[in-house]
């Protein structure tokens, strides 16, 4: 597990009034997610290193709220470190969702 560094500059999680809305889920999960965790510099990929749709499920709004942050800067890395992937797992990842390549092989029977 990655300790990252606590520091998330995006306006709305300082309680400033411009705080971004995207109309998308994708869009929001890409500038209030990914690009938090990767500019960090601890890792240089962040759907890699973590599970980033449950990250998304717990830190933005639903569409009612517009996608955008329900959490502050502290909550969101605890959330973060709490969704780190295993270090010794390769993960596939895909618009859905990950799954282990580990555990997809003991599901094929060790299956190469």
């Amino acid at each position: 597990m990655c300790v990252l560094t606590r520091v998330w500059t995006r306006a709305s999680l300082y309680g400033m009034t411009n705080t971004t809305i995207y109309t998308t889920r994708d869009e929001a999960i890409q500038h209030e997610i990914i690009d938090p965790i990767e500019a960090s510099g601890e890792v240089a990929d962040a759907r890699t290193a973590y599970d980033v749709d449950a990250i998304a499920d717990e830190v933005l709004g639903d569409h009612a709220a517009g996608y955008a942050p329900k959490v502050d800067a502290d909550e969101f890395w605890r959330i973060v470190e709490r969704h780190a992937r295993p270090a010794d797992a390769a993960w596939l990842t895909g618009r859905n969702g990950c799954v282990s390549i580990r555990a997809l092989n003991d599901f094929l029977g060790g299956a190469q």
